[in-house]
């Protein structure tokens, strides 16, 4: 498995790939880090096992650093990366299980397996309990945790903060989900949703420092340049989705 890690430099250098980077040598020895970075320096890394690839001077987003890292690479397993995330000591270990899991339960088509965190949408936040099998709420576990983070889940939509994706499900469907920054991992999972891929949330964790690689002040800009983009290239999502 490759870990794809789209990296930006900021004003502080590489500080963020470089924790990141030090975390996959403690806790994730056994994968290959492949960074595609953009800034004005080439970052300094001392690992052998690092991959590093600069983006094209075009690519303005997570959704370009993405397709070329998909362009780059060839193999079977990717799990992307924001480079402002950091490993957990389980973080691999427990999402292999789930892959394994999945595989137990006869998936026919895997789509998307997201990873837990503290700063991201949906049911990968830690602060939003998932509903036990049973229809109650999930309970806050030895005062410290929900008991719903140590469920598998399934999901409609997975987010990009850190997710896995089998590079025959990312082939399946078109690359319109890379062109866009915001938006684009939910019209992933909506296309493939759509050809019959599951998804999932899978009970791995990563510590997520809060969009700094895209910036906060931005959020507005990447949401109206999406959605103008999604309108004129796929009308039929839009309307969909209430746009």
């Amino acid at each position: 498995m490759i870990v794809a890690i789209p990296a930006v430099e900021k004003d502080d250098g590489w500080t963020d790939l470089h924790l990141l980077l030090h975390s996959l040598d403690a806790y994730a020895s056994e994968t290959i880090p492949v960074v595609t970075w953009k800034g004005d320096h080439e970052p300094i890394v001392r690992s052998a096992r690092v991959v590093l690839i600069r983006q094209p001077d075009d690519a303005a987003h997570f959704g370009d650093a993405c397709r070329f890292l998909i362009e780059q690479t060839s193999d079977a397993d990717l799990l992307f990366l924001n480079d402002d995330c950091v490993v957990m000591p389980s973080t691999m270990s427990l999402l292999q299980d789930d892959l394994l899991a999945i595989e137990e339960l006869g998936v026919a088509r895997l789509g998307l397996v997201g990873l837990r965190s503290n700063y991201v949408a949906g049911l990968q936040n830690i602060r939003r309990p998932a509903p036990r099998k049973d229809g109650k709420p999930s309970r806050f576990a030895n005062g410290i945790r929900y008991e719903s983070e140590d469920f598998l889940i399934a999901t409609d939509a997975v987010f990009g903060v850190a997710f896995y994706a089998p590079r025959d499900a990312l082939r399946a469907v078109s690359d319109d989900w890379t062109r866009v920054h915001w938006w684009g991992d939910t019209l992933l999972s909506w296309d493939l949703a759509k050809l019959g891929y599951s998804h999932f949330v899978s009970r791995s964790y990563v510590h997520h420092h809060g969009s700094r690689s895209g910036g906060e002040e931005k959020w507005g800009q990447w949401d109206a340049e999406a959605r103008v983009w999604i309108k004129a290239h796929r009308p039929e999502v839009a309307k969909a989705w209430g746009w």
